[in-house]
Formats: C-alpha cells, sequence, structure tokens
C-alpha cells in the first residue's frame, strides 16, 4: 500500500512540474516617454518617444498615445500616434496637459498583454506676436495730434513700449501711451516727423511691429497781410501779401 501511495506522489509531483513547465513566463515590459516634461511655444513642434525595455523577447509591440488636460480620465486617444515616436505639429495652448503611452506585446502564448506609462506634462505658451500693425503715412499740420495703435496676441500680460527712429518714448506731456497700445502726441511739432514702432512683449518673446511713418509740417508764415484798397470800376487792381516758409 506504500508503495502504490508513493507511486502516485511521485507521479502527481511529475505531472505538476510538467504543467508548470509549459506555462510561458509572462513579459516583463517597462516604459518611458522621453525627453520628459516640455515646454513650447505656439505654433511649435513637439516630439515624444517611447522608450520601451523588455526581458522576455515581446513581440509584436503596438503603440497608443494618449492625452489629458488634467491627468484624469477621459483621456483622448491622438490621431496617427502609433509608432515609438508621437509628432504634435503647430502646437496651440489647448494642446497643453499630460501624455502617456500604452504598449500592447505578446510574450509567448499571452497575447495582448499591456503595459502603460507615466505620463509628462506639456506646457503650450503663447508668445507676443503682433495682429494688427499700425498705419503710417501720416501728414500732419504742427500743433495738431497724431495717433497710433496696434493690437497684439498672446499670454498676458502684455507690455507695450513705442519708439521713434528706435529710441523709447517716454509717458508725459505731450506723449500718452507710450507704454500701451494706443499712443498720441499732442500739439505736434517739426520735430516729431520720424519713424514709429512699437515693441511688444511678454515672458517668452518679444515682437516689433512695422514702421509707421509720420510727417509734421509747417503753415507759411503771412508776414505783410493785404492793404485795403478802393478799386475803379473797370480798372486792374491786385491785392498783394508776403508769404515766408516756416523753418
Amino acid at each position: 500500500m506504500k508503495t502504490k501511495t508513493t507511486l502516485y506522489s511521485g507521479l502527481a509531483a511529475m505531472g505538476l512540474m510538467l504543467c508548470l513547465s509549459t506555462q510561458p513566463a509572462l513579459g516583463n515590459v517597462t516604459v518611458n516617454v522621453l525627453p520628459g516634461n516640455q515646454v513650447a511655444l505656439v505654433g511649435g513642434n513637439v516630439v515624444f518617444t517611447a522608450q520601451v525595455s523588455a526581458t522576455a523577447g515581446e513581440t509584436n509591440l503596438r503603440y497608443t498615445w494618449l492625452m489629458s488636460p488634467t491627468n484624469q480620465n477621459p483621456f483622448t486617444t491622438i490621431s496617427g500616434a502609433t509608432t515609438a515616436t508621437c509628432t504634435l505639429t503647430g502646437v496651440q495652448t489647448n494642446d497643453t496637459g499630460f501624455y502617456f503611452v500604452r504598449v500592447t506585446f505578446d510574450s509567448g502564448t499571452n497575447l495582448g498583454i499591456t503595459q502603460p506609462s507615466a505620463a509628462v506634462k506639456l506646457d503650450v505658451y503663447d508668445q507676443a506676436r503682433i495682429i494688427t500693425q499700425p498705419v503710417g503715412g501720416l501728414i500732419r499740420v504742427a500743433g495738431s495730434n497724431a495717433s497710433f495703435s496696434v493690437t497684439a496676441a498672446g499670454s498676458l500680460p502684455l507690455g507695450y513700449q513705442w519708439r521713434l527712429n528706435r529710441t523709447n518714448l517716454t509717458e508725459g506731456g505731450r506723449i500718452a501711451g507710450a507704454t500701451n497700445a494706443d499712443l498720441t502726441i499732442a500739439a505736434l511739432v517739426a520735430a516729431d516727423t520720424g519713424s514709429y514702432d512699437v515693441v511688444v512683449t511678454n515672458a517668452y518673446s518679444a515682437a516689433t511691429s512695422q514702421v509707421a511713418t509720420l510727417i509734421v509740417y509747417l503753415p507759411p508764415d503771412i508776414s505783410v497781410p493785404p492793404q485795403n484798397t478802393a478799386v475803379i470800376l473797370g480798372s486792374n487792381e491786385i491785392g498783394r501779401a508776403s508769404c515766408r516758409e516756416r523753418v
């Protein structure tokens, strides 16, 4: 009886060993996203790369890239990103968020095993840029006013600095809006003639507008006014005045 028990125990142990030896070991796959967190400007391109480390000859790797603005569900699948590299072209501020890759692979007879990476963050900032340029070609008489304006966009706050012939204008006196989007020069004088532009800045870039010109002219000065004259009907008489140009 003891012999039969020993025989049965030995057969059971052999069967268990045979059963275990035929089960494929699950692969150990780790996935990382390089280069990690990134910062980009609007209109730029961003590249993420999946780094996969496998230990058991895993095969048939498939990639799915996903993102979420808050790193919480729901995650959105990125269309067309099905390789180890995810390229985002012409990014916008709404591309800011968290990105990760889900790698699906086969290990022996175990098919469709999934391993996600940790998420990395992308921040997209809007650089300062000119939307509407200041209009030049202004011709104004001395003593009048002239105005320039610019429309700009970008991540706030935006800074403005108007310049005359590339020299910064200072707020005060006849100058209003030297550091705003709208500039006004009051009581124009000949020295206000020149080329005006504005530099718009934010934390990420600076943009310079196109040049807008202003010409200030002085009206002629009448030095001798015309005199009252009696005219005989049928005669010729010319009234005269003496004029000289102001300088």
